[in-house]
């Protein structure tokens, strides 16, 4: 078995991790869905795209089962027709109009070192209009305000906090521990066993999460773009933001 070299550039330093190459079970399922609405994406999309983006930016869109549906109001019309298309779809690009393309990190050095990891950033924590954050650092809870009501989230000695996520409609939830990190700026970055047991693949964006930091045959580091909920009862705050799933640390290594 032959050990494939994934470098990871870091300011000052070039790290090269060896790594096996085995690849993870493909669920042919899913993939087969995904190349559809891909195909679909690529041709009835993006052949209109110019004039939905003039029409309807920010409105909502999606493809299942291989046909564009668009525009939507908000994102509850726009699920609600996707689920009576197909119900039973195991993959949907469900998107704004205008918000699917390719995004760049400035940096996820320290975040994805080959391993399975779940992060958000500090950034868009500090960022977020709708929550008052206070913190003296790791080791130590931090106070989130939201609503005039506030509550302490544990930030641990490792860089580790725990936030209730879920799909966008609130079917799915998990308890995630997530790095809490200075140097991401999207939201959310999730492992994808993790992102697999929200049910994320039915929530795609169509484009590319990417990072020139770590190089994989020597072509950037992709994700695929999603979207997750975030949801803290104690304090009424429930929203939801684009994230991206992070590749399998196998199949990065393994390319």
């Amino acid at each position: 078995m032959k050990t494939i070299l994934l470098a990871i550039a870091i300011p000052g330093a070039i790290i090269a991790l060896p790594r096996q190459d085995a690849k993870p079970p493909v669920d042919s399922a899913v993939d087969a869905e995904r190349a559809q609405n891909v195909a679909a994406y690529e041709t009835a999309y993006l052949s209109q795209k110019e004039l939905l983006v003039a029409d309807h930016v920010g409105e909502w869109a999606a493809i299942v089962g291989g046909e564009l549906l668009a525009p939507f109001p908000t994102m509850a019309a726009c699920i609600d027709a996707a689920d009576k298309k197909q119900p039973r779809a195991l993959h949907r690009f469900v998107f704004r109009i205008g918000e699917e393309g390719d995004v760049r990190f400035k940096s996820i050095a320290g975040i994805w070192l080959g391993q399975p990891r779940n992060a958000i950033s500090l950034n868009f924590v500090l960022a977020d209009e709708h929550l008052i954050v206070d913190f003296a650092g790791p080791g130590a809870d931090m106070t989130w305000g939201h609503a005039g009501k506030t509550t302490k989230v544990h930030w641990d000695e490792k860089n580790f906090i725990e936030l209730d996520l879920a799909d966008p409609t609130g079917t799915k939830r998990e308890r995630v521990p997530l790095i809490l990190s200075g140097r991401f700026n999207e939201t959310v970055g999730l492992d994808p066993t993790v992102a697999a047991k929200l049910g994320l693949e039915r929530f795609e964006i169509p484009g590319r999460g990417f990072s020139k930091d770590i190089l994989v045959g020597g072509q950037p580091f992709e994700c695929r773009r999603a979207r997750v909920r975030i949801h803290m009862p104690e304090i009424d705050y429930d929203e939801t933001f684009s994230m991206v799933i992070f590749p399998p640390a196998s199949s990065a290594s393994g390319k």
